[in-house]
C-alpha cells in the first residue's frame, strides 16, 4: 500500500522508521495479551488506547518527531500499524484521525484504510458503513473503484450475495474500469453461474481477456465461460473455451474438469466417437481426478451406442473393481449384469443385478429386481427368480406397470413349480391393475389353461 502523506519525505521515513521499531515491541505485547486473556471490547480498546498514546510518544520523543503535527503523527502510527498488520491500532489510530481532523487532506485515504482495517478483522457491517460513508462523501474520488470493489468483496464475505453482485454490477458497467477490478469481476462472473444466470455470466467472460488482459484470471476465465456456456446448451462455443483453457493451463486444478466438459460438449452434439477420445483421455492423464468413475461408465455407455459391447464390458467392470463405493458404480453393476444377460451367462449376470438392487433410486432397484428374476428363471431358480418378483411389489414403485408385470412373472414361475393355486392368484391380481393389452391377453390366457386343468382334475 502507498501512502500518500502531506509531510517532509525524509522526516517521514525515520519517523516510520521509529514507529516501526515501537511497533514490533507492540505487536509482541499484544499476541501476549490475546493469548493471556479474552477481554471485552471495553478494557480491549482502553489497552489499544494506551498502546496508540505510548506510540505517540514514543514518536514525539524521537529526534524526528518534534516537528510533525498531531494529525501527522496519528497518521504516521496508524500507517506503521497497517503497515505491520496490527489491524486494532491502526484502525484506532485512523478512526481518532477522522474524529478530529475531519477536513484532513488525509482524510479520504484514511476512510478507505480504516475500511480496509475493519474487513482485515472480520468486522464486516463496520466495513461496510466505512466504504459506503466513503461512497457517499467522495463520490468523484480516484478510488472509487478500489473502494466499490472492497465493498463488494465485504458482502461476499459476509454473505450477502446480492449486495455484492449489485456493487460489482455498478463496477462493470464503468467505462473505464480499473485494472485491478478484475478479481471483482472474475468473481462476479463466477456468483452469475452459481445463480444460474449463464447469459449474464458468458456476457462477463466473453468479454473478460479483452478487459484485463494481463489480469492472473485471464485464463480461467476461458474455463467459465465454457462453464455457462455449456448450461445454455451452446455446446459448440462452450467446447472451444474449455480447450482453449486446457491447451493454457493443462495442469491447472481444473484441467480435468475441462477436459470433462469437452467430452461432454461432443456427446451432447452426437459426436460419439471424439467423446470416446477426450474420456479416454481424462482418464489416462488424470486417474486421480475424482471424475474418473463417471467418466469410465460414460465410455461404457458411447461403446455400447457404438455395438462395442466388449469394450463397454471392460470399461464397467474397471469401474466397479476400481471405484466400488462410488455411487455411479451401481449403475455399471445394472449394465454389467445386461451385458452378461446377452451372452446368456447367468450365473455372471446375477451378482450384478443383486448389487444394482442397492440403488437409491427406486426404478433403477425395479429394473435391477426384473432383471434379476429373469437371469435365475432362466437358472432355472424359480424361487429366487419370484423372490425377486416380489421385491417390485414391496418397493412401492408408483408405475403399476412394473407391479402388474411382477404378478404376471410370479405367476409364470409358480406354473414352472407346479403351484397352481398360486399362479391362478398372481395372474388374478395383475388383471385387476393391467393397462397393457399384450400381457392382459397373456394372464387372461394363463387364468384358461389353469381352469381347464382344474376342471380337468375334478
Amino acid at each position: 500500500m502507498q501512502f500518500n502523506m502531506a509531510v517532509n519525505p525524509v522526516r517521514e521515513q525515520n519517523s516510520l522508521t521509529v514507529i516501526n521499531g515501537g511497533l514490533m515491541q507492540l505487536s509482541n505485547i499484544l499476541c501476549r495479551q490475546q493469548e493471556s486473556m479474552a477481554c471485552s471490547n471495553g478494557v480491549k480498546r482502553i489497552f489499544l488506547f494506551s498502546a496508540l498514546i505510548s506510540l505517540i510518544l514514543i514518536l514525539s520523543a524521537s529526534a524526528y518527531g518534534g516537528g510533525l503535527s498531531p494529525e501527522d503523527k496519528l497518521f504516521i502510527v496508524g500507517a506503521g500499524a497497517y503497515e505491520d498488520k496490527l489491524w486494532d491500532v491502526a484502525a484506532l489510530a485512523f478512526s481518532r484521525l477522522l474524529a478530529e481532523y475531519p477536513a484532513s487532506k488525509k482524510a479520504e485515504e484514511v476512510t478507505h484504510l480504516l475500511g480496509v482495517c475493519h474487513t482485515q478483522m472480520k468486522e464486516y457491517q463496520f466495513a461496510i458503513k466505512v466504504f459506503t460513508g466513503f461512497l457517499e462523501k467522495y463520490p468523484k474520488s480516484s478510488m472509487l473503484q478500489i473502494v466499490l470493489i472492497r465493498l463488494g468483496e465485504v458482502y461476499l464475505k459476509s454473505d450477502n450475495q446480492n449486495e455484492a453482485v449489485k456493487i460489482f454490477q455498478l463496477i462493470s458497467s464503468s467505462r473505464d474500469i480499473d485494472k485491478n477490478a478484475d478479481a471483482a469481476i472474475f468473481t462476479l462472473g463466477e456468483t452469475y453461474v452459481k445463480m444460474g444466470k449463464y447469459k449474464e455470466a458468458v456476457e462477463e467472460f466473453r468479454n473478460f481477456p479483452q478487459r484485463f488482459p494481463e489480469s492472473k484470471f485471464k485464463n480461467e476465465s476461458y474455463y467459465w465461460a465454457g462453464e455457462a456456456l455449456f448450461n445454455l446448451e451452446n455446446y459448440k462455443e462452450a467446447k472451444n473455451y474449455y480447450k482453449k483453457f486446457y491447451d493454457l493451463m493443462p495442469e491447472h486444478p481444473l484441467s480435468d474438469d475441462a477436459l470433462n466438459g469437452v467430452a461432454w460438449c461432443e456427446y451432447k452434439s452426437g459426436a460419439l466417437k471424439p467423446s470416446l477420445a477426450a474420456f479416454n483421455m481424462l482418464i489416462s492423464k488424470y486417474p486421480d481426478s475424482e471424475l474418473i468413475p463417471a467418466a469410465l461408465f460414460r465410455t461404457g455407455n458411447i461403446n455400447l451406442k457404438l455395438s462395442k459391447s466388449n469394450d463397454a464390458l471392460k470399461a464397467f467392470q474397471k469401474l466397479v473393481e476400481k471405484y466400488p463405493k462410488d455411487r455411479i458404480a451401481i449403475d455399471a453393476h445394472l449394465e454389467l449384469g445386461k451385458l452378461y444377460t446377452q451372452k446368456k451367462e447367468y450365473s455372471k449376470a446375477s451378482p450384478h443385478f443383486i448389487k444394482a438392487q442397492e440403488s437409491e433410486i427406486i426404478e433403477m432397484k425395479t429394473e435391477a429386481s426384473y432383471y434379476l428374476g429373469e437371469s435365475e428363471a432362466a437358472r432355472e431358480k424359480y424361487n429366487d427368480a419370484i423372490a425377486a418378483y416380489e421385491r417390485i411389489i414391496n418397493y412401492g414403485i408408483s408405475d403399476m406397470s412394473w407391479v402388474s408385470l411382477a404378478y404376471v412373472k410370479i405367476g409364470v414361475n409358480k406354473e414352472r413349480l407346479k403351484l397352481w393355486d398360486d399362479a391362478r392368484a398372481s395372474y388374478q391380481m395383475a388383471l385387476e391393475i393391467l393397462e397393457d393389452k399384450d400381457l392382459k391377453t397373456f394372464a387372461e390366457g394363463r387364468l384358461k389353461v389353469l381352469k381347464a386343468r382344474e376342471a380337468g382334475k375334478n
